[in-house]
């Protein structure tokens, strides 16, 4: 059972704050865009597209993220694939697939699906990992640093959470 810390909260507030930032210049955004996110996981991302006013629907295949998301914020988050979802034709403005592609088993398929389900002008904004990106360089140099932390300054225990989120395998690379 995932529990909603104030923790997680404001880490994932401000992430979502710097994300749809990002989005709002890549395309005009108006106040009621229709906007998908496709692995929307426990839903921190979506819940603050809606309160930015945003109409904001997710698609989650893990039952128990997607569950989460649809308790704690009351999002509407399908659980089945893209190409199963009942969705009319033309009725997104954004289509945002964050470190999700590289999961899918046909792409391409779901790309196809993505296009028509985009409004006239619509955006799709894909993400991917990469091992050689200076967040992933970063993140290893940080963990080395928090390693050396740990035991040299062993008061330091309150670093223990942040070394375990750093330590996190970049397991979301592996294809199903």
């Amino acid at each position: 059972e995932r529990a909603l810390s104030p923790d997680t909260a404001a880490l994932a507030t401000y992430a979502m704050k710097h994300k749809l930032d990002i989005v709002r210049t890549l395309t005009p955004l108006g106040p009621a865009a229709a906007f998908l996110d496709l692995g929307c996981g426990c839903g921190y991302y979506l819940a603050g597209v809606r309160e930015a006013g945003l109409q904001a629907v997710g698609i989650e295949l893990d039952q128990d993220a997607a569950a989460f998301a649809q308790r704690t914020f009351g999002l509407t988050v399908y659980t089945q694939p893209l190409e199963a979802c009942d969705l009319p034709a033309g009725s997104f403005d954004v289509i945002q697939l964050r470190q999700v592609l590289e999961h899918l088993t046909h792409p391409v398929q779901t790309l196809h699906r993505i296009y028509h389900l985009l409004k006239p002008g619509g955006v799709v904004i894909i993400e991917v990992p990469n091992g050689k990106s200076p967040e992933h360089l970063l993140r290893r140099y940080f963990l080395d640093a928090m390693i050396h932390l740990k035991r040299d300054m062993p008061e330091l225990g309150r670093f223990n959470r942040l070394q375990l989120s750093l330590r996190r395998p970049w397991g979301y690379a592996a294809p199903p």
